[in-house]
């Protein structure tokens, strides 16, 4: 009895020590966000983030995260300031054990690439190139 009572403990210890929070799943949809960004800059580039922020937005139905960007872009003539946003699915495993984003929209410069209202916008070939640049960047397969 006691080495059950020990193997349930052991597990629900690990279980819960590999629980992943918001703010860890905002880091990494913060960096898939830079990605598709930067994509759809080129061949401008990204000098630095300024902030970050994230929060949840109820759109098409569902529960999404809104993550913005504010960066300095850099053209070799000038800087400036921008913001840019992505929006995201966000999938959870039990008891938060796991978690997947999958980019629904980026938004830079008055253009928006992506689901809006359940249509795609933009050019298709572009969304999922810009998937794939995210993907990469957050670690998923």
């Amino acid at each position: 009895m006691k080495k059950l009572t020990l193997a349930l403990a052991s597990v629900s210890v690990l279980g819960l020590s590999a629980c992943v929070t918001q703010e860890q799943a905002d880091e990494k949809m913060f960096t898939g966000c830079k990605a598709a960004i930067a994509a759809m800059i080129e061949p401008r580039t990204i000098k630095e983030v300024k902030t970050t922020t994230a929060e949840d937005e109820k759109t098409m139905g569902s529960v999404y995260r809104r993550v913005k960007v504010t960066y300095v872009e850099n053209d070799d003539f000038a800087e400036s300031e921008l913001q840019g946003s992505c929006l995201f699915s966000q999938q959870w495993g039990m008891f938060k054990s796991s978690h997947a984003a999958m980019l629904e929209q980026v938004v830079y410069n008055n253009q928006l690439i992506g689901k809006k209202d359940g249509n795609i916008e933009g050019d298709m070939n572009s969304f999922m190139k810009l998937n794939e640049k995210v993907d990469a960047a957050m670690g998923s397969n």
